[in-house]
């Protein structure tokens, strides 16, 4: 039996965030059965229950030099970007958007907005503090520009459940799609992006032997 040497390609996905954004969380929601086989000062590495696929964590005091030749050495097609619900400015999650593109300029990347049961109009101490909704819009909004964007926009909440069920489908068809090379997002033909018609292309109409008639041709 021919086995294709794509389908044996050991892929990572990879989670960057902050501290505490809830990134094991979101891995261990995503693929049941995870468990750490590997740590560094960089990475932690996770096993799941999907065949040839890691979960890398990048840990808080990582070496900028020393993880992006690891992550060269590795096949990512996806990067998770961890944004909590109670953080107040945008500049860290603009900054692991960047961090994605540049170390994994192949990947798609998410942005998930983690911890959504907590109640954005709710001040409970000067260090936790939750931004209003039309105010976190905004941070998000500002997240998703950087660089050449996010693919995708996820709100997640580990006690709710909520986003879970999207994000992993979205895992899911996006590591499959780089297993087999082909690509889903047109599946039915739905997204399939036509040419765009001239609008000043001349119709002549048959029957006229006059050359230039205005009433035989449209502009």
């Amino acid at each position: 039996m021919y086995i294709n040497p794509i389908n044996e390609t050991m892929l990572s996905l990879l989670l960057l965030g902050c501290q505490g954004s809830g990134k094991t969380t979101l891995a261990r929601r995503i693929f049941q059965g995870c468990y750490e086989t590997e740590r560094d000062k960089d990475l932690v590495e996770y096993s799941t229950n999907v065949h040839n696929t890691l979960v890398s964590i990048v840990n808080p005091g990582f070496d900028r030099l020393s993880l992006g030749q690891k992550l060269a050495r590795k096949t990512v097609p996806v990067v998770i970007v961890t944004m909590p619900r109670d953080q107040e400015s945008t500049e860290p999650s603009q900054k692991w958007v960047q961090m994605a593109r540049e170390f994994c300029p192949g990947a798609k990347v998410a942005l998930a907005v983690t911890k959504n049961d907590l109640n954005p109009n709710t001040k409970r101490s000067s260090s936790d503090y939750t931004l209003q909704e039309h105010l976190f819009d905004g941070v998000v909004y500002d997240a998703m520009q950087v660089a050449e964007g996010v693919d995708r926009l996820f709100y997640t909440s580990n006690t709710t459940g909520q986003g879970m069920t999207g994000i992993k489908a979205w895992v899911q068809d996006t590591t499959l799609a780089h297993r087999t090379g082909n690509d889903y997002s047109s599946f039915g033909g739905l997204n399939v992006v036509k040419g765009k018609k001239n609008r000043f292309r001349k119709k002549t109409r048959g029957g006229c032997s006059v050359d230039g008639c205005d009433s035989c041709t449209l502009q």
